[in-house]
């Protein structure tokens, strides 16, 4: 019994703090845009990206090669752009990439 409880208690904590991230509105993919030296990519969607963090510039987002599920962020990102369906990005309620908010996930819709 009290393993099913601590399950309870353990997926509720996880869906509770998924729901509670901040997501852009359904958008294509305008522009995506790759590092500059550095391992990461940035992803325009031709409108201002919203800004929980209050990073410096919200005109995209990014997230770097440090940052865990980066590779399967820039699939989707790649995919999306590639096919042009439409996206929202989860962004990070408390960190910035950079002057920027950081990606924390990727939905695609179609």
């Amino acid at each position: 019994m009290m393993k099913k409880i601590f399950a309870a208690i353990a997926i509720s904590t996880l869906s509770a703090s998924a729901i509670g991230q901040t997501t852009t509105a359904t958008a294509h993919i305008s522009q995506l845009v790759t590092g500059w030296g550095y391992d990461s990519f940035t992803v325009n969607l031709g409108t201002p990206i919203v800004n929980p963090a209050n990073c410096p510039t919200n005109d995209a987002a990014v997230v770097s090669y440090d940052s865990q599920g980066y590779k399967t962020y820039y699939a989707a990102a790649l995919t999306a752009f590639t096919t042009d369906s439409p996206v929202q990005l989860v962004i990070s309620n408390t960190t910035c990439e950079g002057p920027r908010p950081r990606i924390i996930g990727i939905q695609m819709t179609h």
